[in-house]
């Protein structure tokens, strides 16, 4: 079927920290076919059946002299633009083998009659290559080219929730859901608009098959307070020899005014050297991890309710005297 097709689209909901997470998985469906589809059940399909299916091969390649460099390159700029066609989308109905890229408002839900359980009305077919979901509703989707939603599962998901914060980058605690095994929830790839207290907190993309650990940030706390600043006690510089001593430090304090103990991945650096002329090395680290291959310093730690927790580090530099150092 020409000019219809549809575009997975997944609302992960955040109550309560502590909640399961409930994913939302949506079909934004329009169709232009010149025939408006009234009270009929709704299929759609991950399987891309009309596009042409090929196995590689590999043909032989040979080297020659280069008559004109500019002229050679052009060329093959022009076969590599040739070959790249195609691409991994997916759809229904489109002789083209790939969905519209169409979003749509979440306040829209004029092709969706029944959202609490969405999932009570589908059925779904997994195969080792797609999945193939059918309501057992009936919908009327208009020949309008507008997007419809209709909703195919509901999920809850069990996560951590930790915070995370970089005060040197941003002295904020981002409140974050981690899941694990991601493959097991048998998502497929998506875009997915987040609500965290049914507040707007940003859009992330689903991809299962790359990795395991899913990562969703759902905004920052302003119940938990972060402060960085210069530590005095840690600033100084002397003359040791034809060397200069530089000592620098800094202050994170957090600061919890919620209800409940939080626990909070707090990460910071101490600058690299690039040459053997200038030599760095940490002092003070407050018992965080330091990667003394990256400079990263990492700080796992639960700060109880209405409670603060300072952490404390500090790096010496030894340079020639003379020099200047810049830190960037």
């Amino acid at each position: 079927m020409r000019n219809a097709g549809w575009t997975p689209e997944y609302l992960i909901q955040c109550d309560e920290v502590h909640q399961p997470l409930r994913f939302t998985l949506y079909a934004n469906i329009k169709q232009n076919t010149g025939v408006d589809w009234r009270h009929v059940p709704i299929e759609v399909t991950t399987a891309t059946p009309n596009r042409l299916l090929a196995l590689p091969t590999i043909e032989p390649i040979y080297v020659s002299l280069m008559k004109s460099p500019k002229v050679r390159a052009l060329r093959e700029a022009s076969k590599e633009n040739a070959a790249d066609i195609g691409g991994d989308e997916f759809g229904f109905g489109d002789d083209s083998g790939g969905f519209d890229d169409f979003g749509g408002d979440f306040g829209d839900f004029e092709a969706s009659p029944t959202m609490e359980q969405p999932h009570q009305h589908v059925s779904l077919t997994t195969t080792e290559t797609y999945q193939t979901y059918a309501t057992r509703l009936r919908y009327t989707i208009l020949s309008n080219n507008k997007p419809y939603k209709v909703a195919l599962s509901e999920t809850k998901v069990d996560a951590d929730y930790t915070y995370f914060t970089i005060p040197k980058k941003n002295p904020s605690a981002f409140l974050v859901a981690t899941i694990k095994n991601l493959a097991v929830l048998a998502l497929i790839p998506a875009q997915a608009k987040i609500l965290y207290k049914n507040q707007y907190a940003g859009t992330v993309s689903i991809d299962p098959k790359t990795t395991e650990i899913f990562q969703i940030p759902l905004g920052i706390d302003k119940d938990i307070a972060v402060k960085y600043e210069i530590a005095k006690q840690y600033t100084k510089i002397k003359m040791v020899g034809t060397h200069i001593r530089e000592q620098r430090g800094y202050k994170i304090t957090i600061r919890n005014n919620k209800a409940v103990d939080v626990k909070i991945l707090v990460k910071d650096q101490i600058p690299l050297s690039r040459t053997s002329l200038v030599e760095v090395e940490p002092e003070e680290l407050s018992k965080g991890n330091y990667d003394p291959e990256t400079g990263f310093i990492e700080w796992e730690i639960t700060v109880a309710s209405n409670k603060s927790e300072t952490l404390l580090f500090s790096f010496v530099i030894k340079y020639p005297k003379g020099s200047n150092i810049v830190i960037k």
